[in-house]
């Protein structure tokens, strides 16, 4: 998803628990929430999503069942074979057009959308009946399985989450009576944030066989839980069984990523000082599709320094059957630990022998030792970290502000100065914007409060458009934190929170950027969601499970460090950074990305492809005021559309060229 959109409500009162806990498939009782109507992104803003374990699977196996294509069904009438668990309101329904509920999702686009899908529109249900919509669609008697002695489940569907439970149960009984039937929980969907969408459509895949696999009768049910009032909608269509291939791995979500012990676990980045930099260990997940389990699998990770290999190594996954998203990583074999300022890009492989599908063995990361900004958005990873927090002032004021984690190593320390973030175009520039920190007191399992930013009213020159990052910088109030802000690892490593914060915000929009522009092909995958409450004097707590790190959309919030110059407190900037128009556009041997600063730095400049690989990195020493002209090698570079991203202190800008020869 590119947004995590923040609501601001006054007078409503928000709180709630973003686990979801379930009992027998039931998800415990929840506290509400506001629900986002869901718009369809542009199409030139359509984003890459992270590889999930389902789009990953591309079976080679036959298929022996389907398509069911649900084109038997028509208004109020259910596909032939086909049933639901009571006919009338709270059920599924046959359709071929968007629904007409308030939080409508729009149509499914499946492979057949043309003759039907089936959904489970919760929102319209939840309205008319007020109750927590729940409903199964139950297939008829399948008798394909009999003589398969593997059985994956395989269909398309479309999701937005909302504390609602979307599972597969499959029996080899018709009243699916105790003891005949397992449920299989969509993984997709159940790991979607609240608020968020799978793609229209994703595919998932499921290894059915533990039930189905030579057996006379099979029966199938897709069973949606959902919320109080009802929540959005679950769509499903074209409906296959095929068996599995033997032998299959996948790796995705690959990271690089330091480990600070048990207390603060993993944390990956996208760039780091240099002074915060520690010995670092590649890591990626792995998950086995095929049908059996293989003890001996190897991950192969390299580190590139520009062209120069600069790590490799391989390590040995042990993978049972079913086993999902395993982490590879590399702390038994060796570390990697450099302070020299450059982007790093690092390729991971898996080597199995008899792998059927070998597309999803290959995937790459990057990271950046940079001079003084840190930033938790990687590319592809889902290591690193953030947390939502609870807001309340007078008069009541509530909102849900997001935070980014940082993981200090042990022994490291550094001066805080600013902070940027960057804002989506969909934010109302004028809103009273400003930044808290916290970090984590191990000892008394809290969270401490240790300064503030200024706050000030975003311009519309400091909000991101469509096409181009901008980061707005809120330096340190130096009143209100006493000086600046020094973040400490300790002995043992300190986790620290960037808080974003809205003040006197009414009823306006605040949209926090969570990727890079479609092109950049960056999601960042964070935390855990909770919540917590501030009284206004500062004590504030994070969450039930203390640590701010799992799974959702990291907000770009970059922590700036080293002693800047200061014109009194509030004239403290980051350097301004223009880019030019790249000639010659189109380019044969070579391109010139003309790059100019408002002050002295450093600016990497990248180019890569529309894949989001990196095909050059250059580092130039910028003198402020003046145009340095960067100059990239296109002529060993296949012809098609190049993306370039300069960045100096905190600050992006973007572009685009053609490659033609």
């Amino acid at each position: 998803m590119k947004k995590l959109i923040l609501l601001f409500a006054c007078g409503t009162v928000v709180t709630g628990t973003y686990a979801q806990h379930m009992r027998n498939n039931v998800p415990n009782s929840v506290k509400p929430v506001s629900r986002e109507v869901y718009v369809a992104p542009p199409s030139t803003q359509k984003l890459r999503m992270a590889p999930q374990p389902q789009n990953a699977a591309k079976t080679t196996a036959s298929t022996f069942w389907g398509p069911e294509t649900f084109g038997t069904g028509s208004a109020g009438v259910l596909p032939t074979g086909w049933t639901v668990n009571a006919p009338g309101t709270n059920t599924w329904k046959w359709a071929n057009s968007a629904s007409t509920s308030s939080f409508t999702m729009g149509a499914m686009n499946s492979t057949t959308a043309s003759d039907g899908w089936m959904i489970f529109d919760s929102d319209l249900i939840g309205a008319a009946t007020g109750g927590a919509p729940t409903g199964y669609l139950q297939s008829p008697a399948i008798t394909a399985c009999a003589t398969q002695a593997s059985v994956r489940l395989n269909f398309e569907n479309f999701f937005r989450n909302f504390y609602d439970s979307c599972s597969v149960w499959v029996s080899t009984g018709s009243t699916f009576a105790a003891g005949t039937y397992h449920v299989y929980p969509v993984y997709y969907n159940n790991t979607t944030p609240v608020n968020s969408s799978t793609p229209n459509p994703s595919t998932v895949n499921i290894n059915i066989s533990g039930v189905a696999a030579m057996q006379a009768n099979v029966y199938i049910r897709f069973v949606y839980y959902g919320y109080t009032g009802g929540s959005y909608s679950w769509m499903i269509d074209d409906i296959t069984l095929s068996d599995m291939d033997a032998v299959d791995a996948a790796l995705n979500k690959p990271s690089v990523a330091y480990y600070s012990g048990a207390d603060n676990g993993w944390a990956a980045f996208g760039a780091k000082p240099a002074k915060m930099m520690d010995t670092v260990y590649p890591a990626a997940f792995l998950t086995n599709y095929g049908a059996t389990g293989f003890p001996t699998t190897t991950v192969n990770a390299k580190i590139f320094q520009g062209g120069t290999s600069v790590y490799d190594n391989n390590v040995v996954v042990n993978m049972p059957v079913d086993a999902m998203d395993s982490v590879a990583d590399f702390t038994s074999v060796a570390g990697y630990y450099s302070t020299t300022q450059a982007l790093y890009t690092v390729p991971f492989s898996v080597n199995l022998t008899g792998d059927a599908v070998t597309t999803n063995d290959k995937d790459t990361t990057t990271f950046t030792v940079s001079d003084t900004s840190w930033s938790e958005n990687a590319i592809g990873s889902n290591l690193t970290g953030a947390a939502y927090v609870y807001r309340a002032t007078t008069p009541p004021l509530m909102s849900f502000s997001p935070a980014t984690g940082f993981v200090v190593s042990p022994g490291r320390t550094d001066t805080l100065t600013s902070v940027s973030v960057a804002f989506d175009d969909g934010t109302a520039a004028g809103q009273t914007v400003g930044v808290q920190i916290f970090h984590f007191d191990a000892a008394s399992t809290s969270w401490i409060y240790d300064g503030v930013t200024q706050f000030k009213a975003l311009t519309a020159g400091e909000i991101s458009t469509a096409s181009t990052i901008t980061y707005a910088k809120f330096p340190v109030d130096m009143t209100a934190s006493g000086g600046y802000i020094v973040l400490n690892g300790g002995a043992a490593g300190t986790n620290y929170a960037a808080v974003v914060k809205g003040q006197g915000n009414t009823a306006d929009v605040m949209v926090l950027q969570t990727t890079p522009p479609a092109a950049f092909n960056i999601v960042g995958y964070v935390g855990m969601s909770d919540t917590s409450f501030n009284d206004g004097a500062g004590s504030q707590q994070f969450g039930q499970d203390g640590l701010p790190y799992g799974n959702s959309s990291v907000p770009m919030i970059n922590l700036n460090f080293g002693q800047v110059p200061v014109v009194g407190v509030k004239d403290v900037t980051l350097a301004q950074i223009t880019v030019g128009k790249a000639f010659p556009n189109p380019a044969n041997t070579v391109v010139n990305i003309p790059v100019t600063t408002s002050k002295d730095g450093i600016v990497t400049v990248t180019l890569s492809n529309v894949v989001g690989q990196t095909v050059g990195t250059q580092i130039a020493q910028m003198n402020g005021g003046k145009t340095t002209n960067v100059a990239f090698s296109t002529s060993t570079l296949p012809a098609g559309v190049y993306l370039y991203t300069a960045s100096v202190d905190g600050r992006q800008t973007t572009g685009r060229i053609t490659v033609a020869h």
